[in-house]
């Protein structure tokens, strides 16, 4: 259940552990509300995460779905982030988790956000 230590360890904003969780592959994409897409590897995630917990704030996830597929594990979190005083920091976020197990450790392999969600 790689997933709720990544969970965890976002909310903590851990960064280490977080970078620990994710593959060496990762392929990461974005799609932002206007329609334009980024893709990033492992390095350019880990720029994000580290620029976003630069800043004091609260991370909240919803698990929309959890399933298994043959050698990999998929979850669907929706994603908000709050300042001290609850205030929604920017628009909700639906990401799509995927985990591959290797050498019987299960890794960050895809994560793939639909931005801008505003309900």
């Amino acid at each position: 259940m790689a997933y709720l230590h990544l969970l965890a360890s976002w909310r903590n904003q851990d960064y280490g552990a977080v970078e620990r969780i994710i593959d060496d592959e990762m392929i990461a994409t974005f799609v932002k509300e206007d329609g334009s897409i980024s893709r990033l590897n492992k390095q350019g995630l880990l720029a994000i995460f580290k620029e976003r917990f630069g800043m004091e704030q609260d991370w909240n996830f919803e698990v929309i779905y959890k399933g298994k597929k043959r050698y990999s594990e998929l979850v669907i979190v929706k994603v908000s982030r709050e300042d001290e005083n609850f205030n929604l920091l920017e628009d909700k976020s639906i990401c799509t988790l995927v985990f591959r197990t290797r050498d019987n450790v299960q890794t960050l392999k895809r994560m793939t956000f639909e931005m801008g969600i505003i309900d």
